[in-house]
């Protein structure tokens, strides 16, 4: 289901004016209103904000995507707007925003906002910037929609210890090129390609090949690099995998009566958010080879837990949970999701990492998983 604009705009609309105090806790919104009309122009949104001593009446333009191309659109309908109402910021809001449009924003004199938490005002004697990171510009297209949004979590949220307690070549890193062998076993590599499709050092890679092919688990012949046994490579990284502990698990409580309620609920987010979670365990797994139905779900997001706790009306709890937020070891657990039923799925590959040592319902949602959906060239 794919959402009007117009809606988009009001839905996110809704959303920043709901978790703007988690996003930016130091400023303080004295009064707003919606589609403030200056003349015959419309802007999404006027607030009076309060930061420190200083108080400001800021505009707002809502975009689905920060692509430049729609941040040049918004600038232009903002230094309008500017010209209007002259004693007036002009903000720029979206769920996030590629670095040619902050750049664009900045030379525009032009605040932004993002959802993820990524922000730049400056005014008056107010200077406020958060950036969490951006992807390198040669990052391969396999990864271009997973940003690096995980490395200024809340510190109680930090999963350095969790990855170092990894072994080699599961860890972090090292376990990227596992991935990428795994979720393409008929390719052929050179060790130059698969790092760079994995995006770690080239040393890294190489290790990681040579540990292997020391198993018999890949070939190597004139630089040529291929997977041999990819059903015993995933078993043996889903014996020391463990989703519990690897992994930071929120639990929050949702007030959806049912699984499919709460997909229809996911759905509405359509494609600006679409690449920034993935269902995974049993709520993954019904989707793609129904075994067992689970009451819980968990959702692998990453962006900060809080932001998507807003989004989906969640409540944090300590006992009674049924949704969980999940904050991958490695972003790139989400390369290759899957779209199933208008939702994103984490990939068959992931799905069994994920399942296979939860519990013994899960490891046996795994073996099906195997048989129906994972499958490897003879």
């Amino acid at each position: 289901m794919t959402i009007p604009a117009p809606s988009i705009e009001k839905d996110l609309i809704a959303q920043f004016r709901r978790i703007l105090p988690t996003l930016l806790p130091q400023v303080t919104v004295v009064s707003g209103r919606e589609e403030a009309r200056l003349g015959d122009l419309t802007i999404d949104l006027q607030l009076r904000l309060k930061i420190g001593k200083v108080e400001k009446s800021c505009l707002f333009e809502m975009k689905a995507s920060g692509s430049p191309r729609l941040i040049f659109e918004a600038i232009g309908r903002l230094s309008i707007a500017k010209k209007r109402m002259p004693e007036a910021y002009t903000v720029v809001v979206a769920p996030f925003i590629s670095k040619e449009g902050k750049q664009l924003c900045k030379e525009a004199g032009i605040g932004y906002i993002t959802l993820s938490g990524e922000a730049w005002l400056q005014f008056d004697t107010v200077f406020i910037e958060r950036d969490l990171g951006e992807k390198p510009a040669n990052m391969p297209e396999a990864f271009s929609r997973l940003p690096g949004r995980l490395k200024k979590l809340p510190q109680e949220l930090d999963l350095s210890k969790r990855i170092r307690q990894l072994p080699f070549p599961f860890s972090a890193k090292a376990s990227r090129v596992l991935r990428v062998l795994l979720e393409n076993p008929g390719q052929t590599w050179t060790s130059t390609r698969l790092a760079n499709e994995a995006q770690v050092a080239l040393r890294i890679a190489l290790l990681v090949v040579n540990y292997l092919a020391d198993k018999l688990l890949v070939k190597k012949e004139r630089g040529a690099i291929a997977l041999l046994k990819p059903q015993e490579l995933l078993q043996l990284w889903a014996g020391e995998y463990q989703f519990k502990k690897f992994n930071r698990v929120i639990p929050y409580y949702s007030f959806e009566r049912s699984f499919e309620e709460f997909l229809e609920n996911l759905k509405l987010f359509g494609t600006p958010y679409q690449d920034r979670y993935a269902l995974t365990l049993f709520s993954g797994a019904s989707l793609v080879a129904p075994y067992t139905r689970v009451a819980e779900k968990y959702l692998y997001v990453l962006d900060n837990p809080q932001v998507w706790a807003d989004l989906l009306k969640l409540r944090p709890v300590e006992s009674g949970a049924n949704t969980f937020l999940v904050i991958p070891f490695d972003e790139k657990v989400l390369y290759k999701p899957q779209r199933i039923q208008d939702v994103t799925v984490a990939s068959n590959i992931q799905l069994y990492l994920d399942l296979f040592n939860y519990n013994d319902r899960a490891h046996e949602q795994a073996d099906v998983l195997l048989k129906q959906a994972i499958h490897f060239p003879a």
